[in-house]
């Protein structure tokens, strides 16, 4: 795992808010954890109290909603280059909401997860990826270079088997909302 990575992980860990830490968010809280009103500070209750975050797993179709949306009026960028065997996805964090924030700086956890993976599988030892965050921690760019073309096509496939990046059999859509629901 990279350096950038590690400090990433542990600003992640540092934070106080379960929810924000299952979702692989840095601080500050967005607003549903201990820094939003739950124990916290030097009082004997929380000296008492060991918080234990719970594992959730981000809800990737949420995930997939919010970035239709971005992609859509351009405040998220993906450029798709075979020749040179790169993704990259840039975003302004200044110009979203505090969901959408949240939603793509998971969708960064969630490609750096795949990536670790990959590089295991394939051994690949030398970084593969330049990642640049904003004065909040928030995502600006991520672009993933591989070593060859057939690596890349290999991690792009694996980010479409995992509904990670848009496929032109499985378009990333909001859900239609069941008529049933009142």
């Amino acid at each position: 795992m990279s350096t950038l990575l590690q400090a990433r992980e542990q600003s992640i860990n540092k934070n106080p808010c379960g929810v924000c830490q299952g979702m692989k968010l840095p601080p500050p809280c967005k607003g549903h954890g201990v820094e939003a009103g739950g124990v916290e500070g030097d009082s004997e209750l929380s000296k008492n109290i060991e918080i234990s975050p719970p594992q959730l797993k981000p809800d990737l179709l949420f995930i997939h909603k919010i970035l239709s949306s971005l992609l859509q009026d351009g405040r998220l960028v993906f450029t798709h280059d075979e020749e040179f065997a790169k993704l990259s996805i840039e975003c302004d964090a200044r110009l979203l909401n505090t969901d959408e924030e949240d939603a793509v700086d998971a969708y960064a956890n969630l490609i750096l997860h795949e990536l670790d993976e990959f590089k295991k599988n394939y051994q690949l030892e030398k970084p593969c990826y330049q990642l640049e965050l904003d004065n909040k921690g928030h995502l600006k760019s991520l672009i993933i270079s591989m070593p060859t073309r057939d690596l890349y096509d290999k991690f792009i496939q694996q980010l479409k088997e995992n509904m990670l990046i848009p496929d032109e059999n499985k378009p990333w859509k909001p859900p239609t909302p069941s008529p049933f629901k009142g």
